[in-house]
């Protein structure tokens, strides 16, 4: 299942950048969606608010590390619970959508842009959607998260050196 999620995410984001690139002007102007939300067409050459702007190839690298560590994290740990693991394939998704643009076009194409009046939110696409919603799932989740209780054994054992 986690697999399907990764893949249906990888294809929604590249399906959606090709499209927005092939139909809308580079920095041109958009369409207006609702809510303050816009389709509109742009390329970072950076990370997240193009911090680290004109190194491509290391950040598709570094999203490469990423995606396998937490792949790896993801499939071989069996004490992760069922929405961890949904977290962690959405991050792993998005490490890799964004990384197919930085390795094959040296650019990540963002489209999805918010502003308000004195408020412009980054523009941004599916791959980062899909890495702030598993941080905020792997987040939230943290603070719901039982904390394994002593085992009882433990417990008696103790008890009966008294």
């Amino acid at each position: 299942m986690y697999i399907a999620i990764i893949i249906f995410f990888i294809a929604l984001d590249q399906i959606s950048k090709y499209l927005i690139a092939t139909n809308l002007p580079l920095n041109g102007p958009g369409i207006k969606l609702f809510l303050g939300f816009n389709f509109v067409y742009a390329q970072n050459t950076g990370a997240a608010f193009s911090l680290f702007e004109g190194n491509p190839v290391i950040l598709g690298m570094f999203s490469v590390i990423v995606a396998t560590v937490i792949g790896f994290i993801l499939f071989t740990n069996k004490k992760l619970g069922k929405f961890q693991k949904i977290a962690l394939s959405l991050i792993v998704a998005g490490a890799i959508g964004n990384g197919i643009d930085r390795l094959i076009l040296h650019f990540v194409r963002d489209f999805i842009s918010f502003s308000v009046p004195q408020f412009n939110f980054a523009t941004f696409n599916v791959a980062d959607s899909c890495v702030v919603v598993g941080s905020a799932i792997l987040i939230i989740g943290s603070f719901f998260q039982k904390e394994k209780e002593p085992s009882t054994q433990a417990l008696n054992s103790n008890s009966s050196l008294e």
